[in-house]
């Protein structure tokens, strides 16, 4: 009976991860780092603009690199959230799905839940 909550658990955490806007802010920050980079690399610019703008740059980074950190803790807390919920109707479930095997399988489903998610497109 472990095996049927962890397989929802692991597609409805897969399904919160494609919707929270993780990817997106995670490609704005490397299009933020490419900048960065073109600008320090760049012969035509000089020193002194370089020093003027790459302040910003690192503003702009740290900022979108929060907002990463923030994203990656709020499906955190809400996956805790879920176990805390699931101790409680299915201890056993919930234990196996805290251990490093069920972390493993968890991980699995969601890769293959993914995988077909893409091969199939969404439902």
């Amino acid at each position: 009976m472990i095996w049927l909550p962890t397989l929802l658990a692991s597609c409805l955490a897969a399904e919160l991860f494609l919707h929270m806007p993780i990817a997106r802010q995670a490609r704005r920050t490397l299009g933020s780092c490419a900048q960065a980079q073109h600008v320090i690399l760049s012969r035509a610019i000089s020193d002194h603009w370089k020093e003027k703008v790459m302040p910003a740059y690192a503003l702009r980074l740290g900022r979108q690199s929060l907002m990463l950190a923030a994203y990656f803790a709020a499906f955190t807390l809400l996956a805790a959230a879920t176990m805390q919920g699931m101790d409680r109707l299915m201890p056993d479930a919930a234990r196996f799905m805290g251990s490093a095997r069920g972390l493993a399988a968890g991980f699995l489903i969601s890769l293959l839940y993914l995988m077909a998610r893409r091969h199939h497109g969404p439902a």
